[in-house]
């Protein structure tokens, strides 16, 4: 099974945790002041993807100490535990 979609995210360019992503400060603002960014998603369901699939998810959209834990419980205990 296959499913396709696409994500919006905003994040805060003053954050210094975001200072990484290039050019942030010269990006279009929304009217909450965040820089906004769309990416396409694919969510593949079996269990050879499982730990390489946790481990996108979890580096793009946890925190870099958050992400370690989250790649590391998928991979021993499948997805289930990630909340």
């Amino acid at each position: 099974m296959k499913i396709t979609a696409r994500a919006t995210i905003a994040v805060d360019p003053a954050d210094p945790r975001n200072a990484i992503i290039a050019d942030i400060d010269k990006a279009p603002r929304d009217e909450k002041g965040l820089v906004e960014a769309t990416t396409d998603v694919v969510l593949l369901r079996a269990a050879a993807v499982r730990a390489a699939a946790a481990r996108m998810v979890a580096e793009r959209l946890l925190l870099p100490e958050d992400a370690e834990r989250a790649i590391e419980l998928a991979t021993q205990d499948g997805l289930s535990q990630l909340h």
